[in-house]
């Protein structure tokens, strides 16, 4: 009897831990990294990305591809990369204005994309994406919006804007 009790304890016990532990493929990131990836994506803004591993994902990862990694299945992802197709977003190395409604509207769109990202993996990727590929400030703009609003950035502190 004591043995069946103690089978049934391990059998509970292994249960709970199983859903404890980190299901697929996906990186877990510590709070610690999360403000590591933040602080190298706003690094040198003005210049190429610097770490090899945000190099690479800008340039191999694909936004529109998998669209069940945002919680709007990609909506805000295939507008932007439309808007960016078509070149209707302001260059790089321009002057961005908050005050122009147009330069906010994109801005706000990218910032949409990094909010519906369901992963801080998938946000990461997209940043490192769009930062080679929008102006800078509005890059900033949106990352430093995105991170102050979604639960995935809950913890980063943001440098000051200097």
């Amino acid at each position: 009897m004591i043995d069946c009790l103690l089978i049934l304890c391990l059998c509970v016990a292994s249960a709970l831990a199983w859903s404890i532990l980190p299901q697929g493929d996906e990186p877990t990131y510590t709070l610690a990294q999360k403000q590591q990836a933040v602080n190298h994506l706003l690094y040198h803004i003005n210049e190429p990305l610097h770490f090899d591993d945000l190099k690479e994902f800008a340039a191999n990862f694909h936004p529109e591809v998998d669209t069940s990694l945002y919680t709007d299945d990609g909506l805000a992802v295939k507008h932007l990369m439309e808007e960016i197709t078509d070149h209707r977003v302001l260059e790089k190395h321009h002057w961005f204005s908050l005050f122009n409604p147009r330069q906010r509207e994109e801005a706000l769109m990218l910032f949409d994309v990094l909010m519906h990202c369901k992963t801080f993996d998938t946000a990461v990727h997209n940043a490192a994406y769009f930062r080679e590929k929008m102006n800078e400030g509005e890059f900033v703009y949106a990352l430093y919006a995105a991170v102050i609003h979604s639960d995935l950035g809950q913890g980063i502190v943001l440098p000051p804007l200097y």
